[in-house]
């Protein structure tokens, strides 16, 4: 027989153990089986020990997106939520909430990251064109290469780039006012948003300094645009020196896509990604 009095116990407690018990039995299915747990809850995602610091190094940039490259969702994976600023209103939302009818097109950037300064020709091109099927977000997250901080020497065709520099922001005022320079120099039809001070979002989506993603409107990632800014691929065009050997392996292990953003969304009209929950990965 069940002694509900274990020697030791306070009374409050053998009154709670009494209940539980008493609710666990009446759980019980009439077949005999065990009462049904509840599932334990998911340990939340936890940022990482590069959060919320400016970059300082190239040893810094290179441990940065080799570890958070991992944590980029795939084609066909559920986009992962969180908290984005809307640079208009300065409310926080919810990125799920951000994705509507039409799919999304998810773009992670800063000003002075020189490989997305070269492509906002491009992207406000793309904006123009599809901005009738996909809705265009950009969201802006910590500069690349900050005054004071890592800063490169940037080649093309062995001609030197200008590399564009800003302070690193160190308020929610200051990332959206650079936000919003930046959409008036691509395009108006850009949906502006800022990344958290901590980078939340920068980390979960494995974002720094640039990468893009396409997300349906039942949130699954159809798009997993590889890391950047060696696989930045907006336009069909797009170029850039490779990355070390060692680097590259390490990303194309776990997948790099074979087509540009301009490739993909030529491919898949509105109309054909709202009837599906799901598309062909994009490798």
């Amino acid at each position: 027989m069940l002694s509900l009095r274990p020697h030791g116990f306070p009374l409050c407690q053998r009154i709670f153990t009494f209940v539980c018990l008493c609710s666990a039995l009446q759980s019980c299915r009439n077949d005999g089986t065990e009462p049904e747990l509840p599932p334990e809850p998911k340990a939340e995602f936890r940022l990482d020990r590069f959060s919320g610091r400016p970059v300082a190094d190239e040893k810094h940039a290179t441990a940065m997106i080799v570890s958070r490259n991992v944590n980029a969702p795939l084609a066909g994976e559920t986009a992962p939520d969180g908290i984005a600023i809307n640079a208009t209103t300065g409310k926080s939302q919810f990125l799920h909430n951000l994705i509507g009818k039409k799919p999304a097109v998810l773009i992670f950037g800063s000003t002075s990251c020189s490989n997305f300064d070269m492509n906002h020709e491009p992207i406000g091109r793309l904006c123009q064109q599809f901005g009738n099927q996909f809705d265009f977000i950009f969201i802006y997250i910590r500069e690349a290469h900050p005054k004071g901080g890592y800063n490169p020497k940037v080649k093309m065709d062995d001609v030197d780039v200008e590399t564009p520099t800003s302070i690193d922001p160190s308020t929610i005022e200051d990332r959206i006012n650079l936000a919003l320079q930046l959409k008036t120099k691509i395009s108006s039809k850009l949906k502006c948003y800022v990344d958290t001070m901590d980078d939340a979002l920068a980390v979960r989506w494995g974002a720094w300094p640039d990468r893009v993603f396409v997300v349906s409107p039942t949130r699954k990632v159809i798009y997993s645009g590889g890391p950047g800014p060696w696989h930045f691929n907006i336009s069909k065009d797009y170029w850039h020196v490779p990355p070390p050997p060692w680097m590259e392996s390490i990303f194309r292990e776990r997948g790099v896509p074979k087509r540009s953003l301009e490739e993909f969304l030529g491919t898949y009209s509105a109309s054909s990604l709202s009837l599906r929950s799901s598309l062909p990965p994009n490798n």
